[in-house]
């Protein structure tokens, strides 16, 4: 499990330069996600927090950032998209990390296939 944390941490240094960018025009364009998943994602959001301490957030902030990453998500990788229970992942991150591109290429790094 360190490995992986040291892989997520080193990657996502080294991508952040350009990420930044990339996930702020994902974050602008949530239209780009297609519909269907749009709509599960819309689903799922209201179920994910239940009784997790927010720490900073509102649960409404909470829900938007949350909904915001899951887009871009879903923007960027349409072949996998979204699937169940990325939403409790992503709130995990959210909670302890907060509302980053990390965030997002931590999800990137983590969804990748592996030869």
């Amino acid at each position: 499990m360190f490995a992986l944390w040291i892989k997520v941490g080193v990657l996502t240094d080294f991508v952040l330069g350009h990420a930044d960018d990339y996930y702020q025009r994902l974050v602008e364009h949530p239209e780009l996600a297609p519909q269907r998943i749009a709509s599960v994602i819309s689903r799922d959001i209201p179920r994910t927090f239940g009784g997790i301490d927010l720490r900073h957030y509102s649960r409404e902030d909470a829900e938007q950032k949350l909904q915001r990453v899951l887009l871009a998500y879903a923007s960027r990788n349409q072949v996998l998209g979204y699937c169940q229970s990325m939403n409790f992942l992503v709130a995990f991150f959210l909670v302890y990390v907060g509302d980053s591109p990390k965030i997002d290429c931590t999800l990137q790094t983590l969804c990748q296939p592996t030869a």
